[in-house]
């Protein structure tokens, strides 16, 4: 798979070289239209070990039209469940949880249900990590500091990219 690092101000969101395609396009489109692409609102999941992080995202996101938050969840566990259930369109995941199964979460939503998209919430770049992620099916790698419509913006290029496929 070939990845791409799309560089805005202080920040790289990774993707698939198919997803920065995705992103040059929404931007012309933008820059004819003055609209955004998103036609209707996308259904999230939150999965992270940290009650404090979780609560962090669905405030940092709450005010976000375009965003329906489904659910969050605690473990790898509870994470794969909620994702079965609720059936999100994007899932925030972080994969370094302390029960060292954030990949496998990430290939098993992936396998259970190929339509979801998953992007990758982590505090540190590791490029083994990354490529990893990559391969267990996460459409996107971003650092947990990125800023609420900085994130905003990789969950919109993430959907476009979803729509797309």
């Amino acid at each position: 798979m070939t990845l791409a690092g799309v560089r805005c101000s202080s920040y790289t969101v990774y993707m698939s070289t198919q997803a920065k395609a995705a992103s040059t396009l929404m931007d012309r489109e933008r820059a004819t239209t003055g609209a955004s692409c998103a036609a209707s609102k996308v259904k999230l999941l939150i999965i992270d070990d940290r009650e404090t992080v979780r609560q962090a995202l669905e405030a940092r996101l709450g005010h976000a039209p375009e965003i329906e938050q489904v659910g969050s969840a605690g473990s790898s566990e509870d994470g794969v469940q909620a994702a079965l259930d609720l059936s999100p369109d994007i899932i925030l995941l972080e994969i370094k949880m302390a029960d060292g199964k954030g990949l496998d979460t990430c290939r098993r939503i992936k396998q259970a249900n190929p339509s979801i998209a998953v992007i990758v919430l982590t505090s540190y770049v590791d490029e083994d990590e990354r490529q990893a992620a990559f391969q267990a099916g996460a459409s996107s790698y971003v650092l947990k500091d990125i800023d609420s419509q900085r994130l905003l913006r990789a969950i919109e290029l993430v959907r476009l990219n979803r729509g797309r496929a």
